[in-house]
């Protein structure tokens, strides 16, 4: 039995008649511990979706780890200093997606924990407090991105909490809970950032649709630091600092608009540090590039951007369920009720604990620049599973995971990350005898061949962690896709998987991707042959 379900914790959500989708709740457990009790502790904690826990207002923990909805992994976090003797307060707030997405598959919203603390055990359970979060907005909204789902949108200013006792969920009895089979992420201090160019704004679009369609529309009007700032120090606009104060922005126009240069690459949490009105607006978004002049904050229907509205004074803002990433990050800032002070606009980079223990040195700088920044590249998609990217999906892919897996072998020689990775994928098989796009995941199409790329991940795990065992427990699944395929097989090649559930692609050429299948699906081919799947199979 899991040490949860042995504590008899239980899983709890808002009472509440139909399930929500994008909803943020909060829950309350108050108890007392004695002298000794307070010594140390753990806190034992699932969630669907994500999760971000305080004990007594410090952070224990937060990021749920990727999962099925019938087998859950649990977070083992250590207690240790933030207990203490007397009246103790753990407060999570929860996150439930609701939609299918590319890492996430529609469960029910639950919580469930277990602090045990000495001789003490504080439980989930209907004596936990709860209430749906005044600050997010839940409910139905735009998406990042189909493979990612929704943004949000926070409003500071709301701190009034309807508590109530939590709903134990029944139906979630039956969850196998699991411990979290890699390590934790590890969560960064704010990457240092220069504000790179910045002006005054107009709404072109004050009723868009989204904040993306509003952003990528306003109209910028450049001006030198010190038209911006009231004081600009000597190094220029950059974070850390003491605090850069906005001069009002010109009468006619909305606001000011910054653009903030992370230096680099980053993938984490949005951070943002601001003294400002009630009711100041901050639209942010963030990209990889500024070909457009500014942060490209929307594209086709994915929306890279997001809102928070000010409480009055000094305040700190992370959003702790979803990470954003990219070089650059883009404020439109509309003052209300006083001036406004920015400490800091960012990320707080999350990444995987990895250890550089491969080597790489020649004599052309280019060729090791060229090294470094791709085994950077290759850590800012490792999180909790391989990403194709950290931006636009982190989604993982089996041919794409394969790859990934292969160079991280020599760069960080680490094996547990990798086996994690392609353990998920065994639960993602459809009855067709093909994995899903993605794991985990639920979706319309899957890509025959990666399922085929999955079996040579195991085969290369194997080879460089020697981990036989690990072999002998997926073996049964390599056996079972295995078979689906030589079923396929007539006149000694294996016939192309046909119907609108099968995007034969290959490659991003020509001929290749099979991008038919995204126009008219119904007219692909019977009977094809492809040489790519059949050398592939062999």
């Amino acid at each position: 039995m899991d040490v949860l379900k042995q504590t008899g914790a239980q899983w709890i959500w808002l009472p509440q008649a139909d399930e929500a989708i994008n909803q943020y709740a909060e829950f309350r457990q108050e108890f007392t511990l004695d002298e000794k009790d307070a010594e140390g502790g753990t806190l034992y904690i699932s969630a669907d979706t994500e999760y971000a826990a305080w004990l007594n207002g410090r952070l224990i923990g937060f990021n749920q780890y990727d999962d099925y909805p019938w087998r859950k992994a649990y977070d083992t976090l250590d207690a240790s200093g933030l207990l203490h003797k007397g009246r103790n307060t753990l407060r999570v707030l929860a996150y439930h997606q609701g939609r299918n997405s590319f890492q996430y598959i529609k469960g029910t919203p639950g919580l469930i924990f277990a602090l045990k603390a000495g001789s003490a055990a504080v439980v989930s359970g209907d004596g936990t407090l709860c209430g749906e979060s005044p600050n997010y907005r839940s409910g139905d909204m735009e998406t990042v991105s189909p493979q990612l789902q929704f943004t949000f949108h926070y409003d500071a200013r709301q701190d009034a909490i309807e508590w109530s006792n939590a709903a134990v969920i029944p139906s979630m009895a039956g969850v196998e809970l699991y411990p979290r089979p890699n390590k934790k992420l590890l969560l960064g201090e704010p990457a240092a950032g220069r504000v790179t160019a910045q002006g005054c704004f107009r709404m072109a679009q004050e009723d868009a649709p989204t904040t993306a369609a509003r952003m990528q529309c306003d109209y910028l009007s450049a001006r030198v630091a010190r038209e911006v700032f009231i004081e600009v120090p000597p190094e220029g606009p950059a974070f850390p600092c003491g605090g850069l104060r906005l001069a009002a922005p010109p009468e006619g126009d909305d606001g000011t608009y910054l653009v903030v240069d992370l230096g680099m690459e980053e993938a984490g949490l949005f951070h943002i540090d601001i003294d400002a009105g009630a009711g100041a607006a901050v639209d942010v978004s963030y990209g990889e590039h500024l070909d457009d002049l500014r942060v490209r904050a929307r594209i086709g229907g994915r929306n890279f951007a997001f809102s928070y509205v000010c409480r009055e004074g000094r305040q700190q803002f992370t959003h702790w369920f979803k990470r954003i990433a990219g070089r650059y990050v883009e404020l439109h800032i509309r003052p209300q009720n006083g001036p406004v002070t920015l400490y800091y606009a960012g990320m707080m980079p999350v990444s995987y604990p990895l250890e550089a223990r491969g080597n790489f040195a020649c004599g052309d700088r280019l060729f090791n620049r060229i090294h470094d920044v791709s085994a950077r590249t290759l850590s800012l998609c490792m999180h909790e599973h391989y990403e194709d990217t950290p931006w636009r999906e982190q989604a993982q892919y089996a041919m794409d995971s394969r790859n990934q897996a292969l160079c991280g072998y020599y760069c960080f020689g680490e094996y547990d990350f990798p086996e994690a990775a392609f353990t998920l994928f065994t639960e993602n098989i459809g009855e067709d005898g093909f994995m899903e796009i993605c794991a985990p995941a639920r979706d319309r199409i899957t890509i025959p061949v990666f399922s085929m790329a999955w079996v040579m991940a195991v085969r290369d795990l194997v080879l460089f962690s020697g981990r036989l065992e690990t072999a002998r427990r997926l073996m049964p699944h390599v056996i079972r896709l295995l078979d689906g395929f030589l079923s396929r097989v007539e006149g000694g090649l294996m016939q192309t998987p046909w119907g609108d559930r099968y995007w034969n692609y290959y490659e991003w050429a020509d001929g290749l991707d099979d991008s038919m299948i995204f126009i008219n699906p119904s007219d692909h081919d019977r009977g094809r042959l492809d040489a790519p799947l059949n050398l592939f199979l062999c």
